[in-house]
């Protein structure tokens, strides 16, 4: 069975934050850590997505779902697909796999390679290839890890995210298809499987690993040839089969009337609790998801100023908003959120501070070089960059020891940003993807230490843990925030 290793110092840091939730018990807090990297390699069971109101009704939205999935996925006698109302929130579909006895699809990730059958072998005598157990009865391919993880999420293959694959695949044929985990031994992309097994094999000799380094996902089945695959720069390459190695979920690209979202992520827009007229800072914005909420939200009836850092980001947002259906009321910016308040601003609200913008000449990227001024948000929300443990699926976890302390200190930048920015009586919510206590609890804590005078804490409800002690939160704080912890399995997110 596949484990998700991370480094021993790391090990001992995050074992240590789950000791107090634990009883004080080393080797049950250990035994949480493991249930959590175990959830991680696997995705949440129910895929979830968020209506585009702005352009449909929750009703419309699952009809078109439905119709969608009818000509898109290949589902045979065996399997269901229930979609359904979340029972909380108006805004949210429920997209569910299930044989037809109502049992939920589950599997679990290993080594394997597919299941034997009575096909011909296709490779009569290839020594290599059989001693290190690859399929004789299939052609490979061979992905990269970030393409490995959209597939246990239920995407397809796209032709960017192949690296290698065996000589002679042509159009419609069955590959097996395996996912690429380590960054230091990637292959060549364009790489034949020969050339590929025996760079695999010099590197397990001179690193002395023991570890695989890839994972059986599942047969496909080819969209073009094996050259189409490293000579074309877009679209689909191998449509994955109902034969996985993960749960069963279904292919979300391509929907039109709803957003694919995790619902903590969701949950947050409602948390902010947006009301028309308001001025809403989204400080780290990409890739739009929450942004677009807001705008459902509010009815467009307001002003979202979404930044982002990175130009390249702020362009595809761009983009999503512009095909997002009837979302007027974001303005994208290409801002750096830990410089963006000016005590000396030379304007005294935002729509003057956009108004007196400059249009880049060569993306035509709005660039607001003033900041913003003092107490000019009536709501703001902050969901920082961070470590990302917390994200499903996950096949590898490469974060070192001091980032886990970094991170938390690169976000407080945006959170002594925010404060400023925030007009009084102002509500702003604070939101990671990662299970890190210092990125979330103890930054928390450091709000209320180091702004108490201006800021208080105010309490959530709805799905989630209550947060860890031992970070600087009193009981009663605890009970105010929202932990989704990925091996909850009736959180399931």
């Amino acid at each position: 069975d596949y484990q998700i290793t991370i480094h021993p110092k790391v090990r001992d840091i995050l074992v240590s934050q789950l000791l107090l939730a634990n009883s004080k018990d080393n080797f049950a807090a250990a035994q949480h850590l493991d249930k959590i990297l175990a959830s991680l390699k696997l995705p949440p069971r129910t895929s979830i997505c968020r209506v585009n109101l702005l352009e449909n009704s929750r009703e419309e939205a699952i009809q078109n779902l439905m119709e969608h999935f009818r000509h898109n996925w290949d589902l045979t006698g065996t399997v269901d697909l229930l979609i359904r109302n979340h029972k909380d929130l108006s805004d949210v579909i429920e997209i569910i796999a299930t044989e037809k006895e109502g049992e939920i699809l589950q599997s679990s990730l290993d080594y394997c390679i597919p299941r034997p059958n009575t096909a011909s072998h296709l490779f009569n005598e290839w020594p290599q290839r059989s001693s290190q157990n690859w399929p004789m009865t299939h052609r490979v391919i061979i992905c990269d890890r970030f393409c490995a993880e959209a597939v246990l999420r239920g995407s397809h293959i796209y032709v960017k995210g192949i690296l290698c694959a065996d000589i002679g695949i042509q159009a419609g044929e069955s590959v097996a298809v395996y996912g690429h985990l380590e960054e230091k031994s990637k292959p060549t992309r364009g790489s034949t499987m020969n050339a590929y097994l025996q760079k695999r094999e010099l590197l397990s000799i001179s690193s002395r690993s023991s570890l695989p380094s890839c994972l059986y996902l599942g047969i496909g089945k080819t969209h073009c040839a094996r050259a189409e695959f490293f000579s074309k720069h877009t679209g689909v390459g191998v449509t994955m089969t109902l034969e996985r190695a993960a749960p069963l979920l279904p292919p979300l690209h391509g929907l039109s009337g709803v957003y694919v979202q995790n619902l903590p992520s969701i949950l947050v827009g409602h948390a902010l609790n947006p009301q028309r007229g308001d001025t809403i800072l989204d400080m780290c914005c990409a890739p739009g998801g929450k942004s677009s909420h807001i705008a459902n939200l509010l009815q467009n009836q307001g002003l979202i100023v979404a930044c982002e850092k990175s130009r390249k980001k702020v362009l595809a947002m761009r983009k999503l908003f512009a095909t997002s259906g009837a979302i007027t009321c974001i303005q994208p910016l290409a801002l750096d959120s830990t410089k963006c308040f000016n005590q000396n601003c030379e304007f005294s609200t935002i729509k003057e501070v956009l108004h007196n913008a400059r249009m880049s000449n060569f993306d035509n990227v709005l660039d607001v070089s003033s900041g913003f001024p003092a107490s000019s948000f009536d709501r703001i929300m902050l969901d920082p960059p961070c470590s990302a443990l917390g994200l499903r699926p996950k096949l590898r976890i490469s974060v070192k020891e001091k980032e886990l302390t970094k991170h938390a200190e690169y976000q407080q930048k945006f959170i002594s940003q925010a404060v400023e920015l925030l007009k009084p009586g102002g509500v702003m919510t604070y939101s990671t993807c990662t299970f890190n206590a210092f990125e979330n609890e103890a930054n928390v804590a450091f709000i209320l230490r180091e702004f108490g005078h201006c800021m208080e804490l105010l309490p959530l409800e709805g799905p989630g843990q209550k947060g860890l002690p031992g970070h600087g939160l009193s009981d009663e704080q605890r009970s105010f925030v929202r932990r989704f912890d990925p091996s909850d399995e009736k959180l399931d997110c």
